[in-house]
């Protein structure tokens, strides 16, 4: 199973779970289409829009106890904490110095009971 397949079976159960609250993607990682120079135009483009290397895959904004939100970054099974790229580890550092809960997922199941914990913190 594909980190974009296990990014959807979190995202379809966290739907399901709270249809009430809101989880979504930020698609850093999308492919660009065309040449090179097309797709340099679409990066430069998109970096103007405010693409910012390393941020984390999914979002939750929903508070719970101290947090104001809870990003998870997905990751194949079997990868470690080794495979975060230097932008996402500084990323995930900044963001939790920021009040939120930060996380990284190898496979559906971990982040899963990471969505469980933190909802029930919530109250949710």
């Amino acid at each position: 199973m594909s980190e974009s397949a296990h990014q959807k079976a979190v995202v379809q159960f966290f739907r399901m779970q709270w249809p009430n609250e809101v989880i979504f993607a930020v698609p850093n990682g999308s492919w660009l289409a065309g040449d090179s120079v097309q797709r340099a135009k679409q990066m430069k483009r998109m970096k103007a829009e405010g693409l910012e290397p390393g941020i984390l895959d999914l979002v939750v904004p929903v508070p719970a106890l101290h947090w104001h939100g809870l990003f998870i970054e997905m990751k194949d099974l079997g990868k470690t904490a080794s495979s975060l790229s230097k932008n996402q580890k500084k990323m995930m550092y900044y963001l939790s110095e920021q009040g939120y809960r930060v996380e990284w997922s190898a496979g559906s199941d971990k982040a899963i009971s990471i969505l469980k914990e933190y909802m029930d913190y919530a109250g949710k």
